[in-house]
């Protein structure tokens, strides 16, 4: 979408966070609940 329809701001669902590199690469922005999530639980396991 961004790169045939000119969309200015494509975020992306990804659920295997090491691909985050490869949709990054292509000017996308990658998000991964896995990692979101991984950091939320060790953000309260060290409060």
């Amino acid at each position: 979408a961004k790169h045939i329809f000119n969309v200015p701001k494509v975020l992306c669902r990804i659920y295997d966070p090491l691909r985050r590199e490869l949709y990054e690469t292509l000017g996308l922005e990658a998000i991964s609940p896995t990692t979101i999530f991984a950091q939320i639980l060790k953000d309260e396991l060290y409060k």
